[in-house]
């Protein structure tokens, strides 16, 4: 797991990924799995889009879905957005089977997510 700080207001959380050195880690405990990383941007000062990259993931329980919804309200609260991609057939299966599919913004892959919000970050 990795939360990673893309742009100055672009957080990527990455399922499967570990630290890289030419990436700036906004997060340094190492995280179990993506609920640990929902849980601890929930209680951080959100002032940043986030991308969850499920490229590498399998399945979700239902803590991944609570974590989920906790964070999209929270980023919703603070004019932010929470998109998702690089969902498999069964990942946007199983978010169907839960009635969350139209709960979340879907991109096919981090490109094209990360392109979407750049478009709606502020020039520097």
């Amino acid at each position: 797991m990795s939360v990673e700080l893309y742009a100055e207001e672009i957080v990527v959380v990455a399922v499967a990924e570990g630290p890289s050195e030419f990436k700036i880690w906004l997060r340094t405990e190492d995280p179990d799995n993506l609920v640990g990383d929902l849980r601890w941007l929930c209680e951080e000062y959100l002032d940043y889009h986030v991308i969850v990259d499920m490229a590498r993931l399998e399945s979700l329980g239902s803590s991944t879905y609570k974590g989920l919804l906790d964070l999209r309200t929270l980023t919703t609260e603070c004019d932010f957005r929470l998109v998702l991609c690089g969902l498999s057939p069964h990942l946007k299966w199983q978010m169907e089977c839960v009635h969350l599919t139209n709960e979340f913004d879907t991109f096919e892959t981090r490109e094209d997510a990360i392109t979407e919000l750049s478009a709606a970050c502020p020039e520097m």
